[in-house]
């Protein structure tokens, strides 16, 4: 996710969906495809890999946390 500024002189965020960089990202995620697979499928809650330290992060703290809540287990 990479910082835009928006109509309103707010800031808001856009999301970068392609393989590679952006330019001064507002957060960075790391983790295995296995983790990313698990998420996706609804087999682990972002916020439980979080916890586990399956994923890593850099940046802002408030927005990985918010984007944790998004992705709940299923099971």
């Amino acid at each position: 996710m990479s910082p835009k500024s928006g109509d309103g002189g707010g800031k808001s965020h856009q999301v970068v969906s392609h393989f590679g960089h952006t330019q001064n990202p507002a957060l960075t995620l790391e983790m295995a495809k296995g983790t990313l697979s698990a998420i996706w499928e609804g087999r682990l809650s972002a916020r439980h890999a979080f916890l586990l330290g399956d994923i890593r992060y850099s940046g802002n703290r408030e927005l990985a946390a918010s984007l944790a809540d998004l992705f709940p287990a299923e099971h």
